[in-house]
């Protein structure tokens, strides 16, 4: 194994690209191609899930309109695992991080409300209305 030594002239390019990996530069297109698709796939998980989060609202409302026979607990399962998702993904840039602290924000607000829905429907100050039947 050969020791990279700064005096060689040989090492001079082996040592540089050497340097350049360990500060972690990272000027190949395929990283930079690999950076803008994770930043692509991150405005899609944030789409997503805001997207999510507005139809479990739909489904809470049709659950205490009697339109729905159970709560979204499925559905607010999928926005978990995504949101958690998101979470770990990489952030580069304050616009991914203001759009991801907004989306959880707009989540966190939304999950206070659905738990204090499904509180009031067991406490009995909400009442859930009967379908009305067509006919």
């Amino acid at each position: 194994m050969k020791k990279f030594a700064s005096n060689n002239p040989g090492n001079q390019g082996s040592e540089e690209a050497l340097k350049r990996w360990l500060q972690g530069i990272e000027d190949s297109p395929e990283l930079r191609t690999e950076k803008a698709n994770q930043a692509k796939k991150l405005r899609v998980f944030i789409g997503r899930a805001s997207d999510m989060v507005d139809q479990i609202q739909n489904l809470y409302n049709q659950y205490v309109a009697g339109i729905e026979k159970t709560m979204p607990i499925e559905k607010r399962r999928q926005l978990d695992y995504l949101m958690t998702a998101i979470l770990y993904m990489p952030k580069n840039g304050p616009t991914a991080r203001f759009q991801y602290d907004a989306l959880h924000n707009k989540v966190q607000a939304f999950r206070d409300r659905w738990e204090r829905l499904v509180r009031d429907l067991e406490s009995g100050k909400v009442k859930r209305r009967a379908p009305e039947k067509r006919g």
